[in-house]
């Protein structure tokens, strides 16, 4: 072997040797020295009440090791699963936690609650994409939605578990909450919907008296529209004004008409927004 041969051999044996020496002493500077180690965590959107009993669980976490080798307490091998794990067991609210090193020693940890458009109970939520969850905030102002046959899927979104409504619940939702605001200001407070099998949603008030029932299927504007026409037109305006308590329904399920019902008689209107309205009366 020539000179110059052995001098590139030996070259290349001193560069593997320098990797090497410098891949074990990043190592040991990481992993048996404190410079990475996390010292503190930034805890963002999460109750005072809670940071005590999460801070003690983050704690318990790194101090067990990475694929039992790696330790996680150390900025770059944290467990992040299992930190998103432990705060929505504590947290079920919990819609997303973000996780961000912050210089060498600190992990901030950014959660975000699930906003509830509707309630199932006094303890569980529907939010506007159909996500059922625990919450644990005072939901009992929220009108209870029903929703009969429904099916549920489980989701795991970057390690936050949550059950789902299936089909297109933001859809639905969407068109009940429209409905309630509109039903809300002119009619009576929703206080409860029900949407059955066959896909009729039923708006009920807060003595589950008088009801609003629409079909999912119908166009919403078009919908509101002869309710208002309806509800300005005499009879039906008449009785409203001096026996709003005593409305059974509006159903507005057949076509451009609306019929309504009242206790002590019955009033069925084939109304139509753009011709006279039709009354028939029987008691």
């Amino acid at each position: 072997m020539s000179r110059k041969r052995r001098r590139i051999l030996w070259s290349k044996v001193l560069a593997w040797i320098g990797c090497l020496v410098a891949l074990a002493a990043l190592f040991y500077i990481c992993f048996r020295t404190s410079t990475f180690s996390i010292t503190d965590y930034d805890l963002v959107g999460i109750p005072d009440g809670n940071k005590t009993e999460i801070k003690n669980g983050l704690e318990e976490i790194a101090h067990n090791t990475f694929y039992k080798v790696l330790p996680s307490n150390r900025i770059f091998s944290y467990r992040g699963l299992k930190i998103k794990s432990l705060i929505t067991k504590i947290l079920p609210n919990t819609e997303s936690v973000s996780i961000i090193p912050v210089g060498l020693h600190t992990l901030r940890i950014t959660v975000t609650e699930y906003n509830p458009l509707f309630k199932i109970d006094n303890k569980h939520a529907v939010t506007k994409d159909g996500i059922i969850y625990e919450e644990l905030k005072d939901i009992s102002s929220l009108p209870t939605i029903e929703i009969a046959s429904s099916t549920t899927k489980t989701i795991n979104n970057d390690g936050v578990v949550a059950t789902v409504l299936n089909g297109d619940p933001k859809a639905l939702l969407s068109k009940i909450s429209d409905f309630i605001e509109k039903i809300n200001s002119v009619i009576f407070i929703v206080t409860k919907v029900k949407v059955n099998e066959y896909g009729d949603i039923t708006f009920f008030d807060e003595r589950g008296v008088s009801e609003v029932i629409i079909s999912n299927d119908s166009d919403s504007k078009k919908v509101w529209s002869n309710i208002v026409s309806a509800i300005d037109t005499d009879p039906l305006k008449s009785k409203l004004n001096s026996n709003k308590d005593d409305l059974v329904y509006l159903d507005t399920r057949f076509g451009n008409k609306v019929f309504y019902k009242f206790r002590n008689g019955v009033i069925i209107q084939n109304h139509v927004a753009t011709t006279t309205a039709t009354t028939t009366i029987s008691h």
